[in-house]
């Protein structure tokens, strides 16, 4: 790993509900980045680049409910292909994770490229996963933490890394998921990202020093 790919900085993306937990206030918004409602958006021209739609809901037996749907239904996911060496199907943990929690990541890769979105904590790659261009997938069982988004972006897996027409970006700012008791709940992140390849001058993402996961 590069000093670049992991670089934890403080993290401001998390969003704000009746009751708020303890913590220190948000600072104001960054120039193109617009913070409100539980949604941070990057955009440029019109296009949305980087979306984290950040908001809790609540654990309560069996079923987990948001705006009272469940949230386990995920009607928007890809029914994911079948996969094949150098094309994993959406959703395949290419680094499955050391902890799991209560926490659910949504991944929309919207661009033309193969991603692998990979959470980093402070010491090490926590979580990789592929997502096939222009598919969704709900990851559940996140674990609890704060985490840099990078992303490799291309054709052609090999192992660890894209053979061909290989990008690699991150989110500008570190998400968290948290996890909390109120009453007889807990309450769990939920978090949105959406993927497309990096191009000069758009806000929320940047480019960054090639990478590769251990095999």
């Amino acid at each position: 790993m590069t000093e670049d790919a992991i670089s934890p900085k403080p993290d401001d993306t998390r969003a704000e509900r009746t009751p708020v937990s303890p913590g220190p206030p948000a600072r104001g918004p960054e120039p193109g980045i617009g913070i409100g409602t539980g949604m941070v958006v990057g955009a440029s021209a019109g296009i949305v680049i980087a979306v984290l739609a950040a908001f809790w809901f609540g654990f309560q037996g069996p079923a987990v409910t948001v705006d009272n749907a469940p949230a386990e239904s995920a009607f928007d996911d890809t029914q994911p292909g079948l996969p094949t060496p150098d094309r994993p199907a959406t959703g395949t943990d290419i680094l499955p994770p050391d902890k799991t929690g209560g926490g659910t990541l949504i991944l929309q890769n919207v661009g033309d490229l193969d991603s692998v979105v990979v959470l980093a904590d402070e010491a090490t790659y926590a979580r990789a996963v592929y997502v096939r261009s222009g598919e969704r997938v709900t990851i559940p069982d996140v674990a609890a933490g704060t985490f840099e988004v990078l992303m490799m972006l291309g054709r052609n897996w090999n192992t660890n890394a894209f053979a061909e027409a290989a990008l690699y970006q991150r989110l500008d700012q570190p998400i968290e998921f948290a996890e909390r008791d109120v009453d007889s709940t807990t309450e769990y992140t939920r978090l949105t990202v959406s993927v497309e390849p990096w191009t000069p001058g758009l806000v929320g993402v940047r480019a960054t020093q090639p990478f590769q996961l251990a095999p």
